[in-house]
């Protein structure tokens, strides 16, 4: 991510759009508890830790950012009602990767999410 901050710097890129997780950074407590011990008792620890510094750097780097969090994926072709949380765990527990992905692209044009990682879940 690094090295990501310092290409769009010099390009003139502010805007990226990044995937990290529920239990990522400070959204650890809104990942459900099952979630919170498997990060914290297996290999996963590395993975979410990666994310955190990620999401770090982004915070600090002076970009326009956007960080998607979401919950458990699927592959539902019918697009639901995207729920977004901050500060809890969102409900019902499950995103489509096309709804994600949509969020991901619209974040890349609007500026709503600008400075912010929202949870993602979908009705």
């Amino acid at each position: 991510m690094q090295h990501t901050v310092a290409a769009m710097w010099e390009l003139g890129v502010r805007r990226i759009v990044t995937l990290s997780s529920i239990g990522a950074g400070d959204s650890r407590p809104y990942a459900p508890w099952y979630m919170r011990l498997m990060i914290r008792l297996t290999n996963f620890r590395h993975v979410f830790a990666d994310h955190a510094a990620q999401e770090e750097l982004l915070r600090l780097s002076g970009l326009e950012w956007v960080i998607a969090r979401p919950v458990a994926l699927n592959d539902k072709e019918q697009l639901g009602e995207l729920v977004v949380r901050y500060q809890q765990t969102p409900a019902p527990f499950g995103i489509s990767r096309r709804q994600l992905a949509r969020f991901m692209v619209d974040s890349l044009r609007g500026d709503a999410y600008v400075h912010k990682a929202p949870l993602l879940a979908e009705k």
